[in-house]
């Protein structure tokens, strides 16, 4: 486990270095989702605090038996009933779609005594089905959420598209850095542009070159037990 987070960090070093950046600037997120509890706790050991997960019940299992110290980022769809389960688990909420799941969000965190961050998920096609906000409908979502006391948006987080080639990858990144970019200087008071989730197992590199601050990296760490992410 070390050398493949070593290797994987030095290729997060590598990228930002090509891009004029420093590798503090950017976050590993380890997504855990297939990952066991001792691969997570070897990942753990040598220095990672940063996990991703995409389902709740599988967040909750895990929470119940790893150290408080863990920063968990729900990076998955998520479900408004599902809300009360993980909001006084997480560090980060990074798939905020729609208004109705920012309610939820703002409502739970206020009962817990919390203010939880959280990312703007930008769809990048045209299938609802994988969640995520219309690059074009963003901005007046992120209008909206400045309502909510107990709910601070930090920024955007992508997918690419399944199966798309390189150019069409680096094109998507490139539209998302665009429209981030954009939305620093109209951001409500209670929100910023701070974190460009973007970038996976097999195409952070070229995320980290169109300005991505947190890459989520799966499979890259935690195979062969894990499958792409």
């Amino acid at each position: 486990m070390r050398e493949v987070l070593e290797a994987v960090r030095q290729s997060i070093e590598q990228a930002a270095l090509g891009s004029g950046r420093r590798s503090e600037e950017i976050t590993l997120v380890a997504v855990s989702k297939f990952a066991t509890l001792e691969q997570v706790y070897q990942a753990i050991a040598c220095g990672q605090m940063d996990f991703g997960e995409n389902r709740a019940d599988k967040l909750l299992e895990k929470t119940a038996v790893i150290s408080d110290s863990v920063r968990w980022h729900f990076i998955g769809q998520l479900q408004t009933n599902k809300v009360k389960y993980i909001i006084d688990k997480v560090s980060m909420v990074q798939s905020l779609d729609r208004l109705s799941l920012a309610k939820e969000l703002d409502k739970r965190a206020a009962k817990a005594g919390r203010v939880v961050p959280a990312l703007l998920e930008v769809r990048l096609n045209d299938n609802p089905e994988r969640g995520g906000v219309p690059p074009e409908e963003v901005e007046p979502l992120l209008e909206q959420c400045a309502s909510f006391a107990h709910l601070r948006v930090q920024g955007l987080m992508c997918v690419a598209p399944l199966g798309c080639d390189a150019k069409t990858t680096e094109d998507c990144f490139e539209r998302v850095r665009s429209l981030f970019e954009h939305l620093k200087t109209r951001c409500p008071d209670n929100a910023s542009m701070q974190v460009l989730s973007m970038g996976m197992s097999h195409d952070y590199v070229a995320a980290i070159r169109h300005g991505a601050t947190m890459v989520r990296i799966g499979s890259a760490i935690f195979a062969p037990q894990q499958g792409k992410s």
